[in-house]
């Protein structure tokens, strides 16, 4: 993979996040009563918990409240405490962003000696501590593992993601941004203040066009040095028929005397010449054909060097409107040049871009990006220009 292929991401899951996550499977386990010696023993995670996360470590201080309880005869036997038990969560992001966890219960303690309320017991305070650990041991450690490696499936949310949204991008009519997203490249697995952040790559093919070139595939994920930069190749390819689509709100925005011509039946089409041919129902009928010659000048601006704009009214009388409707045309078409192409498509790219951020599970932000331009021509079947993206990279946060 080199440095022209790729476009970067930061995947970050907020550390606050996580511990709710952690805390809500380990109270959920908690609820499950236990049995010991006919006591039914009632476990509840204490408020004082504490979760300290670094270097891919989870280190858990649980205070966990104890009641036991037995009937006998007309009474009830019961035996309240508090109990200590330091737990740790070692963690593991692959390169393939499959997320590995070993929980384990690594000490405890009473904080609070369980207290006889009523009634007597045949057995030690120390064999109820050592039960509860076990089976918290058992119990606990093996959800805790499943649960985090399942609702924080990092794999399966991207490969979600490209194939949802990063699957074919509208950008207008029929004109469609296909990314073609083929691999996702893990670099780094950075613990801060705030984050776990996951930095890595996107590997795509990107097609601008109004031909389907959708396609899904499962991601192939892979390790990746730190990137450089982020710079992707881009291909546009357009039929004249969306051309015409494109270029017909500006036809429409002509301003004749206040008065905006109306347009029917635009057509373009390339032989020697770009041409372009439409009929006009207002404020004369009648037909245009104009003829231009651009091309791609050296600043990767399209410019022309021919313009020629011929109006022909439908009727005598509205002949003499048609000079008036020629100068208009002719000067509004040759403000547009140079047309600054990176721009243009730049602006057509953003906002469908920025878009993909409605997402109740994903917060989703993009850079602003540059397009340059290579190669942009026309052809008998339509235009093909060829560019580069530099500096797009993704920002996106898990939220559930």
């Amino acid at each position: 993979m080199t440095k022209s292929d790729f476009t970067s991401f930061s995947l970050k899951l907020k550390k606050n996040t996580l511990e709710d996550l952690v805390i809500k499977i380990i109270s959920a386990e908690l609820e499950e009563a236990l049995e010991y010696n006919g006591f039914k023993i009632e476990l509840s995670l204490l408020e004082d918990f504490s979760f300290k996360l670094a270097s891919s470590k989870i280190d858990l201080r649980l205070p966990v409240s104890i009641k036991c309880s037995k009937p006998e005869g007309l009474f009830t036997i019961e035996l309240d405490g508090t109990l200590g038990a330091d737990a740790s969560i070692e963690y593991l992001i692959e390169s393939n962003f499959n997320l590995k966890t070993k929980s384990q219960i690594t000490d405890h303690e009473w904080i609070k000696a369980p207290q006889l309320q009523m009634g007597s017991i045949n057995f030690s305070v120390e064999s109820i501590s050592d039960f509860i650990i076990e089976k918290m041991g058992e119990r606990l450690t093996r959800r805790l593992d499943k649960e985090l490696s399942e609702k924080l499936d990092l794999s399966g949310k991207m490969t979600e993601f490209s194939q949802s949204q990063l699957h074919k991008i509208n950008l207008s009519h029929s004109v469609n941004l296909y990314p073609q997203l083929r691999h996702c490249h893990l670099s780094q697995v950075i613990d801060d203040e705030e984050f776990i952040l996951i930095k890595g790559a996107f590997q795509l093919s990107p097609n601008i066009s109004d031909i389907d070139a959708s396609a899904k595939e499962n991601l192939i994920y892979k390790a990746l040095d730190k990137p450089e930069k982020s710079q992707q190749s881009l291909s546009l390819t357009l039929s004249y028929d969306s051309i015409s689509d494109l270029l017909l709100p500006l036809l429409k925005s002509i301003d004749v005397g206040g008065q905006k011509i109306q347009v029917d039946d635009f057509k373009t089409s390339m032989t020697d010449k770009l041409l372009l041919h439409f009929k006009i129902q207002h404020p004369i009928k009648g037909t245009v054909d104009i003829e231009l010659d651009p091309y791609l000048n050296d600043s990767g601006q399209l410019a022309n060097t021919h313009l020629d704009v011929s109006v022909k009214a439908d009727n005598f009388i509205q002949r003499l409107g048609a000079p008036v409707i020629n100068k208009v045309i002719e000067s509004r078409l040759a403000d547009l040049f140079p047309l600054n192409i990176a721009d243009l498509v730049n602006s057509q790219l953003k906002l469908p871009i920025e878009n993909l951020n409605n997402r109740e599970d994903l917060k989703i932000s993009v850079t602003d990006f540059d397009i340059k331009v290579q190669k942009f021509e026309f052809l008998q079947s339509g235009i093909d220009c060829s560019a580069t993206q530099e500096n797009l990279h993704f920002d996106i946060e898990w939220i559930s």
